[in-house]
């Protein structure tokens, strides 16, 4: 009775193993097919259009070459439109 007894109580560790190997087999194959984020792509996809410009050349200001003198902007101001420049009049709380 009691070798019977083991051997059915084999028999249903064997089939709790294949049903334990089913089951993970799924949970894998869940797991691979999933919509997981990976670290070979971005989590955002927007973010892929976007690409760095390449690298401006310095653009080198010519300070030496038009040197303006604010009196002869001033004589100027006034022969085109016949009255002097006006300062500017700051308002309090601005």
């Amino acid at each position: 009775m009691l070798t019977q007894l083991l051997a059915y109580l084999v028999k249903i560790i064997k089939l709790q193993q294949q049903f334990i190997l089913i089951l993970m087999t799924q949970l894998a194959n869940i797991y691979l097919h999933s919509k997981t984020p990976r670290l070979e792509s971005p989590t955002y996809r927007r973010f892929n259009q976007f690409k760095a410009d390449d690298k401006l050349p310095l653009l080198q200001a010519n300070i030496h070459k038009n040197q303006l003198n604010y009196q002869e902007l001033l004589v100027a101001y006034q022969a085109k439109h016949g009255k002097p420049l006006r300062p500017v009049n700051h308002r309090l709380g601005s």
